[in-house]
């Protein structure tokens, strides 16, 4: 099976690996409005704010004074990156917008 890339805006997520394989879940981008929950299989993940994460994302931000020595706060933390076995599912529930990829285990 080839990869299947995963795109949506303003929806939540499900993913079911019916592949009968391993397969990798990597999120290059994912925004969430309020809490949201991501869930992989037995591991359930929520955060308590809106965000944004993805793989080799690039930011700009600058203070309200208008320099450039914004300050960064991380009070969530999800995975860009799971595993997921035959049958398990992935999901992000929430206000979303998302690019994601799922890449089966053989290629």
């Amino acid at each position: 099976m080839a990869s299947q890339v995963l795109s949506g805006t303003n929806t939540s997520l499900t993913y079911t690996n019916s592949t009968g394989q391993n397969v990798r879940v990597i999120i290059n981008y994912l925004r969430y409005s309020g809490s949201a929950t991501m869930t992989a299989g037995s591991m359930s993940v929520t955060t308590t704010s809106s965000g944004t994460v993805g793989r080799n994302l690039a930011y700009t931000s600058s203070s309200p004074n208008g320099s450039n020595n914004a300050v960064i706060s991380i009070a969530d933390a999800l995975p860009t990156e799971v595993m997921l076995a035959p049958g398990q599912v992935f999901s992000v529930s929430g206000t979303t917008t998302y690019n994601i990829i799922i890449i089966p285990e053989a290629g």
